[in-house]
């Protein structure tokens, strides 16, 4: 026998008595195959290389004296089934060829033709090989397919294979009888009439049109969609499917569809409880919605679509984080931290609606279990703070102030004190100094005393407001003054307007410190307009009502009397409009103001029983409303008058575009409080798209001329682009807004000048209409 042969090479089982036979074949073997040859004699010598095993090949005698060549093949097919296995002989008929091979040999060589013996060991060799591989691909298979039935088997869910041509199952896991109680035989047997069998009535015009979605699905597309399908016992089940495309015919349609199915029933009947009793939450104002765990919205009550302006059919379904725009994200994500630990939350969140506008909310969360216990949903209840927020604001400045000007009432006495005998001190050394040096030193004394006098009789005004006698005085001639004052002093670039009210009401009050008051206005105004610009002067009657009134902590409802200083100038940013009251804050340089201003006129204007309003755009103007109060004389009459007079409306439809949630608010009441019915939007973009919802329904569209997004004279003119027939009411807090000036070359109807009363609205409405 030859040693072990090296990688690559046939090892080859020979089995012959023979010594020159064996020869002969090993030598012919070897001139066409690479091979290592092992000879065995015996039957032991043969059976003992078959249990050690390592061979490709056998090639066996058919007749040796001790053991016969089909007794070899037996043994060779009971132990090593895969060798190919020739038979060598010297005489073999056909028939005992014929015999060996259905025996089991691969093939057979007759001694005398031995050149094919290579070819006949080349092709075992061949066939051997492709049976092996065969056999590993199936081995591979079935193992696959061994552990895609044990994947299947332990899936909760039900899983099917669907003919979609013939719309019968051609395959379904045991999992169904769990689910539905059917056996995947019992499904099988329904042929084709299995969607109609088990498929609620309800649905059942949805599965021609989910038939075709299947048929037209690509390879990578996932469709998902919810039956409810009847169980063994008769009882309906809301199942989820997702399915894909499973195989194609050869034409490239689908033939099959593989389908996995889930059993939502206690999932929907949980969202339908939780739906039912949230409906009674309609009722509320308060936002309520639903939230699951991944911050998706599964409820969505009327006061939400209110608050946040997202239908329920848009919200339904939308991560909370992107629909509502949250400032802080972190304070989102600590309130889910807190709900989960405790079950509750309580805080607040600033947000933003849909159309843009800024939020400030009291947000309670709840945390909602299932039956087993793990969390499945939070409850979120929103109640509105946002003006609420804004109203402690400014009485927290009220009060600010108030502390202020005590503080700076006690500063003033003290320094008073110690004035009081440097002036006298001066009038007494007037007389005894003669020279002029030294009187020139005691006149710069008393100036610089008289001007620290001036500075603690403001700061006491300030602090005390105007004292002294109230008299009846008519706003009207301090108007009339100052305008002349101004027209005289400032620079020629700066035009000054006055416009009044005829029969405007009279007021208690001084005339010099409500002078006064104008004075600093202007002054202001003159001073924020450099390069020139327009000073305008109104007066004019106006009753607030309550709701009007609670806008402002010293607002009281009845009859006032509103003085208008407005001009064109740079306009106050937003960081100064919380702190330009405060004494002694100026943004104008060293040596060009006290900072006591816009203090002294807020603390004169209260001491009045008024309070001031300021509306401001940056770069394009700012307007003072003053309020003072009327004397009941001269407003009753005209109160009653205007009492008997104010119109109503008739059901007309009324569009309000403003950015300010107070006004819409406040003008959504008023309309609907007088017969209107009202549509409101936060920009221009959100009117164009209420109007064209509501087109020839709208009466008329009452728009603010400064908004974000999209401003009023943008608006106008898309809203005229739409309907050159709507009617339109511009409406602006600066009386010399230049988009004022824009609007006269449009077709607006009417132009109403913020704050407007809710007398001058409603017969604006009246007029418009009317047209």
């Amino acid at each position: 026998m030859t040693s072990a042969a090296p990688a690559g090479r046939v090892r080859v089982l020979h089995l012959e008595d023979d010594d020159m036979d064996a020869e002969l074949i090993e030598a012919t073997l070897g001139a066409g195959v690479d091979c290592e040859v092992r000879r065995v004699v015996t039957r032991a010598e043969y059976l003992a290389a078959l249990e050690e095993g390592g061979f490709d090949v056998i090639l066996a005698d058919y007749a040796l004296p001790s053991f016969s060549g089909p007794a070899a093949l037996t043994a060779a097919r009971a132990r090593r089934p895969e060798l190919p296995f020739v038979f060598l002989s010297g005489t073999l008929g056909d028939e005992r060829a014929v015999d060996t091979l259905k025996a089991g040999a691969t093939d057979y060589v007759l001694k005398d033709h031995l050149s094919r013996l290579v070819p006949v060991v080349r092709r075992a060799l061949d066939e051997a090989a492709e049976r092996a591989a065969r056999r590993e691909a199936e081995n591979a298979l079935a193992s696959s397919q061994r552990f895609l039935q044990r994947m299947i088997d332990a899936t909760p869910h039900v899983i099917f294979v669907f003919d979609l041509p013939a719309r019968r199952i051609l395959y379904v896991n045991r999992q169904v009888e769990s689910v539905l109680g059917y056996t995947p035989r019992d499904l099988q047997e329904l042929g084709s009439d299995v969607l109609a069998t088990v498929t609620h009535a309800d649905d059942a015009g949805r599965v021609d049109d989910l038939l075709a979605r299947l048929a037209a699905a690509r390879d990578d597309q996932v469709i998902e969609y919810e039956l409810r399908v009847k169980n063994s016992k008769g009882s309906w089940r809301s199942l989820q499917f997702r399915d894909v495309v499973f195989s194609r015919a050869p034409d490239g349609s689908v033939a099959q569809i593989l389908s996995v199915v889930e059993d939502v029933t206690d999932r929907r009947r949980g969202e339908e409880r939780l739906r039912e009793q949230a409906a009674m939450l309609d009722l509320t104002h308060e936002a309520i919605f639903v939230q699951d765990m991944e911050y998706r919205i599964r409820y969505w009550n009327r006061g939400a679509e209110k608050l946040y302006s997202w239908p329920a059919a848009d919200a339904v379904g939308q991560d909370v984080t992107h629909l509502l725009n949250v400032a802080n994200r972190r304070d989102l994500f600590e309130a889910r931290s807190a709900v989960l630990q405790d079950g509750v939350w309580t805080g607040i969140l600033q947000q933003r609606t849909r159309d843009g506008r800024e939020l400030v909310v009291q947000s309670s969360w709840t945390l909602v279990r299932d039956e087993a216990g793990p969390p499945r949903s939070i409850l979120v209840v929103n109640t509105d703070v946002t003006e609420m927020r804004k109203l402690e604001t400014k009485f927290l400045r009220s009060q600010r102030m108030e502390s202020i000007g005590t503080l700076a009432g006690g500063i003033a006495h003290d320094l008073n004190n110690v004035l009081s005998p440097i002036l006298m001190a001066v009038g007494l050394l007037r007389r005894q100094i003669n020279d002029a040096r030294g009187r020139r030193i005691l006149e710069t004394l008393d100036t610089s005393a008289q001007r620290g006098a001036d500075m603690i009789r403001q700061i006491l005004t300030f602090a005390r407001g105007a004292e002294g006698e109230r008299v009846a005085l008519q706003p009207a001639h301090l108007i009339r003054e100052m305008q002349k004052i101004a027209e005289e002093t400032f620079p020629k670039s700066i035009s000054v307007r006055a416009e009044l009210a005829s029969g405007l009401w009279v007021v208690s009050g001084q005339a010099t410190p409500l002078q006064q008051v104008l004075m600093n206005l202007c002054v202001n105004a003159r001073d924020a307009m450099p390069q020139g610009g327009t000073l305008s002067l109104a007066a004019e009657n106006v009753t607030l009502d309550e709701r009007t009134a609670r806008a402002n902590p010293k607002a009281r409802p009845g009859p006032y009397v509103l003085i208008k200083v407005a001009d064109t100038g740079s306009g106050i940013p937003p960081e100064v409009m919380d702190r330009m009251f405060d004494p002694f804050f100026t943004t104008k340089g060293l040596g060009h103001g006290t900072g006591l201003g816009l203090s002294t006129t807020l603390s004169i204007v209260e001491s009045h029983g008024g309070f001031v309003d300021v509306y401001s755009e940056v770069g394009r103007g700012t307007a003072f409303n003053v309020y003072l109060p009327a004397l009941p004389a001269g407003a009753e009459p005209r109160a009653a008058e205007a009492a008997e007079t104010v119109p109503t409306g008739s059901g007309e439809l009324v569009l309000v575009v403003d950015d300010e949630p107070s006004i819409l608010e406040i003008t959504r009441a008023t309309l609907e409080d007088n017969g209107y019915r009202v549509l409101t939007a936060a920009n221009g973009r959100a009117a164009l798209a209420a109007y064209e919802r509501h087109r020839g329904k709208v009466g008329v569209v009452l728009t603010d001329m400064s908004m974000p997004l999209m401003d009023g004279p943008t608006t106008i003119k898309a809203l005229l682009a739409l309907d050159p027939a709507v009617k339109i009411i511009a409406c602006s807090g600066l009386r010399s807004d230049p988009g004022a000036e824009q609007v006269k070359g449009l077709l607006v109807k009417a132009f109403l000048t913020k704050p407007y009363t809710s007398a001058t609205l409603l017969s604006t409405l009246q007029n418009v209409l009317a047209r």
